[in-house]
């Protein structure tokens, strides 16, 4: 069952060719740019979080795992957004400000650290 649709990649070829062209899932960064626990928000930086570069423009992604899925498409229509992409995800953890969490009780001072990143670096758009 379940190693059998892991090893066969989902089974695509039940898809018609047109549905199996697909955007790769892509390299979410885990435990640089996507955090999945708190020892890496103080240790979190914009450098190695970029995504993308070369543009005048900067656009954070900031969020939780939602957010932290549409990395591969930004980055796969990079020549129409024309923005560095800066990836600032938590799993667990939505992009609301007042949030607390039980399962992720540091998720409050991840999401305040983000207002500073878009403070100190001049970012003018917020995904």
């Amino acid at each position: 069952g379940g190693a059998a649709g892991a090893l066969g990649n989902g089974f695509p070829q039940r898809f018609p060719d047109y549905a199996q062209q697909r955007i790769p899932v892509g390299d979410w960064l885990k435990g640089t740019c996507f955090n999945e626990g708190s020892s890496r928000i103080e240790s979190w930086n914009i450098e190695d979080c970029t995504r993308t570069r070369g543009f005048p423009t900067t656009v954070l992604l900031w969020g939780d795992s939602f957010a932290a899925h549409y990395v591969s498409g930004l980055e796969a229509n990079i020549n129409q957004i024309q923005a560095n992409i800066v990836e600032y995800t938590y799993a667990g953890c939505p992009p609301i400000l007042s949030y607390f969490s039980y399962a992720r009780p540091d998720c409050m001072q991840f999401n305040q650290q983000a207002l500073k990143i878009i403070q100190d670096a001049g970012i003018k758009t917020v995904v």
